[in-house]
């Protein structure tokens, strides 16, 4: 009795760790494989905190880790960091930008700064005034290529002083404007997330909040990530969800940077949590219509 026994709890434990294995998609299908596919980038020591990511011009990614003032641009085919550009002393820096010759890096204290680049000699930085504070904890920026003005989103407080709502916020501001000044966009509660999963008999458990965020270069929609929950949201440019997706732990560590090619190719980043952080690069594989 107990040989068949075995046999037999093996299959259903099997059974159910698969069904853990398989994370959840709901909505409108991704164009990524999030599970079966994704190169990795191995990063070093230097990048084990990487927070931010963005698109660097052809074949090159811009990082930054949470802890060093320092610009990191990581060639992908050489597969490794072939320049660094010192531009602050140590910081809490959280997300980076780059928008012509010039990178854009938030800390999570709300504090934005200009970095112009000068080759030996030391960078040349400003600071962009704006409403944020401490409380908001900002970790995610991004470029709204549509509206020339960059992404803001909050992990902490999602309001700002003149703001009032519940949920985490998404910011825009002009960097260039004679006195750039913070407009909000849309917020993401905690009840519009739960109700685009109850259909599904399903809800949101823990905490969350806005650690990357990229405007979709040709489908024109919002991909933000969450570290906390370990899950991808699209939403249409009015803060509309239209995907949720599980980040499965195995593969996503703890997903902080998140940016596109200028084709669609997807880059997240991930923090090493005691080791190796990593880039991970899908493919955009867009589904044709019938």
């Amino acid at each position: 009795m107990y040989p068949l026994l075995f046999p037999f709890l093996f299959f259903l434990f099997s059974c159910v760790e698969g069904e853990k294995a398989s994370p959840k998609l709901l909505g409108k299908e991704l164009p990524y494989d999030l599970v079966q596919e994704g190169q990795k980038h191995v990063l070093g020591f230097e990048l084990e905190e990487i927070s931010g990511l963005s698109w660097d011009g052809e074949d090159m990614l811009a990082c930054i880790q949470d802890e060093e003032g320092i610009i990191y641009r990581f060639d992908l085919k050489k597969d490794k960091v072939t320049e660094r550009i010192k531009f602050k002393k140590s910081g809490d820096y959280e997300g980076i930008e780059r928008i012509g010759s010039e990178y854009y890096v938030v800390k999570s204290s709300g504090k934005l700064f200009k970095v112009i680049p000068k080759g030996t000699e030391p960078a040349i930085v400003e600071e962009i005034e704006n409403s944020f504070t401490a409380e908001n904890n900002i970790e995610a920026l991004g470029l709204d290529f549509e509206e020339n003005r960059l992404l803001l989103g909050t992990k902490g407080k999602g309001s700002i002083k003149g703001e009032d709502f519940k949920g985490k916020g998404v910011y825009g501001i002009d960097p260039v404007a004679e006195k750039p000044k913070l407009k909000y966009l849309f917020n993401i509660p905690r009840s519009e997330i739960n109700h685009f999963l109850k259909p599904h008999e399903d809800e949101l458990r823990g905490g969350y909040g806005i650690s990357g965020i990229a405007l979709h270069p040709l489908e024109k929609t919002v991909f933000v990530i969450s570290s906390e929950g370990e899950f991808l949201l699209v939403l249409d440019r009015s803060g509309q969800i239209i995907t949720f997706a599980e980040l499965p732990r195995k593969k996503f560590k703890q997903p902080e940077g998140i940016c596109f090619s200028p084709d669609g190719d997807l880059f997240i980043s991930n923090e090493g949590r005691g080791g190796n952080g990593n880039i991970l690069h899908f493919k955009y594989k867009p589904k044709t219509r019938e």
